[in-house]
């Protein structure tokens, strides 16, 4: 069985493009595979549009931080996966394999 891989998603005030990152994680083929989303405490309407994705998440918090470093630790304590992928609130990863072949062992 393929290594169960954790995706982190970090944001704040996202709210323009964390939909398109959170699209891209639910359209992965890879499984067995967890969404773990870490929100800085965003005032955009970030929160509700990851409300949207709970089929895909593993957990989410949303609360302030003390930067994205903090949140991403945030999101290590909260990831189950042995693989952890770290993809942030503005960006999309069309093809997860790329980064995370059959063997489990990241490039």
């Amino acid at each position: 069985m393929p290594p169960f891989v954790s995706v982190i998603t970090v944001s704040y005030n996202a709210a323009n493009t964390v939909a398109a990152t959170l699209d891209s994680v639910r359209a992965q083929t890879w499984r067995p595979l967890e969404s773990v989303g870490v929100d800085g405490g965003s005032n955009d309407g970030t929160r509700d549009i990851v409300a949207r994705y709970a089929d895909i998440a593993g957990s989410v918090v949303s609360e302030p931080d003390r930067g994205i470093y903090d949140a991403m630790n945030k999101g290590i304590a909260l990831a189950r996966g042995e693989i952890l992928h770290f993809l942030n609130g503005d960006r999309a990863q069309p093809d997860l394999r790329r980064f995370v072949p059959s063997g489990g062992v990241c490039p």
